[in-house]
């Protein structure tokens, strides 16, 4: 028998995207971002999430490699002991994929997506790529 993960769905321009639940801790309306002097291009700065200052990312820049504006959503997401704001451009369901399910990353998924993702899922006629947020991180660097 499959074991069952379950993963927050969200979009980046034309990607359909998914990472563990649990890594989630809530969603966000964009807020008023504090520019970032040297940083990468995909921190987009820092916003004030209750009286804790969070790093705001931009998935669009980071994956897609466009400097299009970052998504007015944030999925605040855990990282050890610190928070990181991703902006998105849509948040999707919360999903449960079995083990069985998912796919490898097939071949056609080029970087740097391909070098982020751990997997594939068809989800209601729609292509979700499993994103290792881990490896979505060191890929700032």
């Amino acid at each position: 028998m499959s074991e069952l993960r379950t993963f927050s769905t969200f979009r980046i321009g034309h990607l359909r995207l998914a990472l563990p639940v649990d890594r989630v801790q809530e969603v966000v309306r964009r807020q008023d971002l504090t520019g970032v002097p040297l940083a990468p291009a995909a921190v987009e700065g820092l916003i004030n999430l209750r009286g804790q200052i969070v790093t705001a990312l931009s998935l669009t820049s980071l994956l897609l490699g466009r400097p299009e504006p970052a998504g007015q959503t944030a999925l605040i997401v855990r990282v050890g002991e610190e928070l990181l704001a991703m902006l998105v451009d849509e948040v999707g369901d919360v999903i449960d994929v079995a083990d069985a399910d998912v796919a490898p990353v097939p071949d056609t998924i080029g970087p740097p997506l391909a070098g982020v993702a751990t997997g594939v899922v068809a989800s209601g006629g729609v292509l979700l790529v499993i994103v290792d947020l881990d490896m979505l991180l060191g890929a700032l660097r």
